[in-house]
């Protein structure tokens, strides 16, 4: 653990990690499920590569903002796809683990598990007053053709009750394969419930989008939440009062970035949000240590703290999944 300056609290979001910064990718999340609920398709997905922020805007603000669209309290639950399975029992185990944070005790059938899982959905639905649940799959790239047909059954058990499982699966890169994969084996009525539509889950792609998200750092966050005040003013309160902000610092940080693709990048130009927001930390931990502001947010600083952050690395790695 780092060590802390005295007026920093060891728990504030910052230190502990536990937060995110609402961006421009997770309202267009939010409108693109909200769409597809809409038009009531019964599975799609959405694919970016890894450290883009998916898993975050899942967890911190998807149902919020899927309430606030759809005008009332939402049965959505998300499963965090642990591995592969060889039996149903241990496929319906895990799902109803990841869903309902409850372990099942003694030895139960496959038949039974499944049925437990349809009755809790079905609850959920009918204590937010509808009849669609929501069920988000991250990790879904691994998912096997076994796995598509056992959580098949499951929708079709709560369709033969009346109500609708829409299933939206998060990979890290394109699943059009899986869809050609299920057509060669035989079941394309697979990929027709579970694969209907795609949706990219974008980086950071502006020098508008970063002071977009830069501001949630100096003036949207709180802590103590109610009540308290903004990440940046937490750390460098003298500089938060001279007006000095992070959004400011948006061009320097964009020219880092860019300097930081590689040398043969080409097309669409996006950014990793958790390597920004690891930069970020980082710039006001040392603003916390009294360290000048202009020397931490020149385009010299922000080079090198991404590249110990081993941006340059990763955008290689991920560069046929942008």
């Amino acid at each position: 653990m780092r060590r802390l300056p005295d007026h920093i609290s060891s728990d504030h979001p910052i230190v502990t990690g536990r937060y995110a910064i609402f961006t421009p990718a997770v309202a267009a999340l939010a409108d693109t499920l909200g769409d597809w609920l809409d038009k009531k398709i019964t599975g799609a997905y959405i694919y970016g590569p890894s450290r883009w922020g998916k898993t975050r805007a899942v967890q911190w603000y998807l149902k919020s903002l899927l309430e606030e669209r759809l005008g009332g309290d939402q049965p959505l639950h998300i499963w965090i796809r642990p591995l592969t399975f060889n039996t149903p029992g241990e496929f319906y185990k895990s799902l109803h683990v990841g869903v309902t944070h409850q372990f099942s005790k003694g030895r139960i059938s496959p038949n039974d598990r499944l049925i437990m899982l349809r009755e809790f959905f079905l609850a959920s639905a009918d204590n937010c007053r509808t009849t669609t649940v929501i069920l988000i799959i991250d990790e879904a790239q691994g998912m096997t053709t076994k796995e598509w047909l056992w959580l098949l059954s499951l929708q079709n058990l709560m369709d033969q009750q009346g109500y609708v499982l829409s299933v939206f699966s998060i990979a890290s890169h394109q699943m059009a394969y899986e869809f050609d994969l299920l057509t060669r084996t035989g079941n394309p009525h697979v990929g027709a419930r579970f694969l209907v539509d795609q949706w990219r889950f974008p980086g950071v792609e502006s020098e508008e989008e970063l002071a977009f998200i830069l501001d949630g750092y100096d003036e949207q966050s709180r802590w103590p939440a109610s009540g308290g005040v903004s990440y940046l003013e937490h750390f460098a309160p003298a500089y938060f009062g001279h007006q000095k902000r992070l959004a400011g610092a948006a061009p320097s940080m964009w020219r880092a970035l860019v300097a930081l693709l590689p040398s043969d990048h080409e097309g669409r130009i996006s950014f990793p949000m958790k390597h920004i927001a690891l930069a970020v930390e980082d710039v006001l931990f040392q603003l916390a240590f009294g360290a000048d502001w202009e020397d931490v947010t020149s385009v010299e600083a922000w080079v090198d703290t991404l590249t110990t952050h081993r941006l340059a690395d990763h955008m290689r790695a991920v560069a046929l999944d942008i």
